[in-house]
């Protein structure tokens, strides 16, 4: 994959969520692989570019049930260590935004 810049990444994301199909894992690994590269970029976002990326991912979160079930090695292997760091990402830019804002 070509380097971008984070928006076309955002982009990207979001059109591959709203057109997944989870049928092609070619498709599916490629949208995780961009959202892994946005969640590495995390700290570049800014706070319009966070909140567009969660709502990209109140969307996928529809499916990854399914992906689970599916894909059960590559959700463990590839999904899963990406929400952790997701997750601790989330909690800090929380803790900031307290601070900021306190």
């Amino acid at each position: 994959m070509k380097t971008l810049n984070i928006q076309d990444l955002l982009k990207h994301y979001k059109i591959d969520v709203e057109h997944i199909d989870l049928d092609d894992t070619f498709e599916l690994e490629d949208m995780f692989h961009t959202r892994n590269e946005i969640v590495k970029n995390f700290n570049k976002l800014s706070l319009d570019e966070v909140k567009e990326f969660l709502k990209t991912e109140k969307e996928l979160s529809k499916y990854l049930p399914e992906i689970k079930d599916r894909y059960k090695t590559f959700y463990e292997k590839k999904i899963e260590p990406v929400n952790k760091e997701l997750r601790n990402k989330l909690k800090i830019l929380k803790e900031h935004i307290s601070l900021v804002y306190t």
